[in-house]
């Protein structure tokens, strides 16, 4: 990974993982080009940022919220900062307006969770959430959705999102490993039945990842586990 990657913001959640209305849609300038200036309050901002000085980079974004946003990387700058800050009101603000301006794709919508559970928002975050994957199905907002859903202990419907993502995503891996850390929901034998089915039919193996998936499936007395053994001992390749 080279330092250009390393330096990928990132927003963390209270998920491992993870782990927003009103004046936000006003900030919104749909189609707007950013100017030079915004191009250089962006560098700047990314320099502070980069720098750990993440209250310099939120004072610098005041009142600047809808240029930036059109700015490669703004929305992800703009989230990453007031996740750090834990500064939710402006994190639910700014990644409702990325959302609904279709940008920062993935790192919005796990910012929109993370904002709505620490405020208290968890039914206003998961219609957010519900309407942008109908139309998208990102892998990430699926996930989000999915935490949004488990901290509400609406445990049907958190399972159900999970096992989507697992299925189509490149990164299933990762949405598994937080899955199996969910006593709620790897309790239950049919779904944990049918996060086995899915994982035996990967073309990509994972062996520490899947082997904590069949041990927990083998305690669980779950039959047909002979193709996910059948990957712990001949990996596909």
């Amino acid at each position: 990974m080279d330092k250009r990657q390393q330096k990928k913001i990132k927003v963390v959640t209270s998920l491992t993982v993870f782990a927003l209305l009103g004046a936000a849609l006003g900030l919104l300038y749909y189609g707007t080009r950013p100017s030079k200036s915004t191009a250089e309050l962006f560098t700047l901002m990314k320099k502070s940022y980069d720098e750990g000085n993440f209250d310099q980079t939120k004072s610098l974004s005041m009142g600047h919220w809808p240029e930036l946003i059109q700015v490669e990387d703004g929305c992800e700058l703009l989230v990453s900062t007031f996740a750090f800050l834990k500064d939710f009101d402006s994190l639910w603000t700014v990644s409702l307006s990325c959302h609904q301006a279709g940008k920062g794709l993935g790192i919005s919508q796990e910012a929109l969770a993370y904002a709505a559970k620490s405020l208290g928002r968890l039914n206003e975050g998961i219609q957010i959430l519900k309407e942008k994957t109908n139309v998208s199905q990102s892998d990430r907002a699926v996930i989000a959705l999915a935490w949004l859903y488990f901290y509400k202990e609406e445990f049907v419907d958190a399972k159900r999102e999970f096992l989507a993502a697992i299925i189509t995503s490149e990164i299933w891996s990762v949405w598994l490993t937080q899955v199996l850390r969910l006593e709620a929901l790897m309790s239950d034998i049919e779904f944990v039945a049918k996060l086995v089915a899915t994982i035996s039919a990967k073309e990509r193996s994972f062996p520490t990842i899947e082997k904590k998936l069949y041990d927990r499936a083998k305690k669980l007395k779950i039959k047909d586990l002979d193709q996910l053994q059948k990957r712990l001992t001949s990996p596909p390749k």
